[in-house]
């Protein structure tokens, strides 16, 4: 299992979460997750499972969610069409693990994700040679997360 580890670099993180998610990173992964992970002792804290490589994750400064960009592997991609591959951006709630949201645009696998300062955009890129900016509109800005019924 390869992983490649991803430190999320954000000035400061949501103010909800619990005091042991304050301080750690996030982990995309070939085996279809991510994994938020406690800095001062490695333990997994969160795990983010897709049904495709996960290959660029961040911490978002400003909510309680995380996003993922990967797809199918690139050795696959030139044999299926753009809508199969998934290569999509996820967004998963930080603590309930749900996912919540995905947001289209590639044709090719993402390779990197990385969210603003100040939590208003997101960039991806992929194996599709483009780098597109995306601005959250106002209902994701503003919206109030659901606690799912097991919690």
């Amino acid at each position: 299992m390869v992983l490649s580890f991803l430190l999320s670099l954000t000035p400061s993180l949501p103010p909800s979460l619990p005091p042991s998610l304050q301080v750690c990173f996030i982990t995309a992964s070939n085996d279809n997750r991510a994994c938020l992970v406690d800095a001062k002792t490695l333990e997994v804290l969160r795990t983010y499972q897709t049904d495709r490589p996960v290959n660029g994750a961040v911490i978002s400064p400003i909510k309680d969610h995380v996003l993922l960009g990967g797809g199918q592997d690139a050795q696959s991609v030139t044999t299926t069409r753009g809508q199969m591959g998934k290569f999509e951006t996820r967004l998963f709630h930080t603590i309930y693990e749900e996912e919540f949201g995905r947001v289209k645009g590639h044709f090719g696998p993402i390779t990197a994700v990385d969210i603003s300062p100040d939590g208003l955009a997101f960039v991806s890129g992929s194996f599709d040679g483009y780098v597109r900016l995306h601005f959250f509109d106002d209902d994701y800005l503003f919206m109030k997360d659901e606690v799912p019924e097991e919690y």
